[in-house]
């Protein structure tokens, strides 16, 4: 079955490279609230766009106000991390055990 194991390892390579890049686009937001730019900058609006959905939930559980830090971006950031070691490298070796990916 080396068709349905390299499927699941190139799965298994998008999905790590897509959580590393939105793990690069919370910390792109974290290092631009602390420059804090002109609301109308196009750049600033789609890192919060992007990133905003993910870290609502986190404000909500860990209120930014009560410690006087916003931690949220690190839950995310955990989760993220975790999602690769959990999802996507089991991925690609249950990909590499079905006989895919190899040369």
């Amino acid at each position: 079955m080396p068709f349905i194991g390299n499927i699941l390892v190139g799965l298994g390579h998008v999905l790590q490279m897509f959580l590393q890049l939105y793990m690069f686009v919370v910390v792109c937001n974290v290092l631009i609230s602390w420059i804090n730019p002109g609301p109308i900058n196009q750049f600033v609006l789609v890192l919060r766009a992007l990133s905003e959905p993910a870290l609502r939930p986190f404000r909500r559980l860990v209120s930014p106000y009560r410690y006087g830090i916003d931690v949220a971006p690190m839950l995310v950031i955990l989760v993220l991390v975790f999602l690769q070691y959990a999802v996507a490298r089991n991925l690609i070796v249950l990909g590499r055990m079905l006989g895919g990916g190899m040369p």
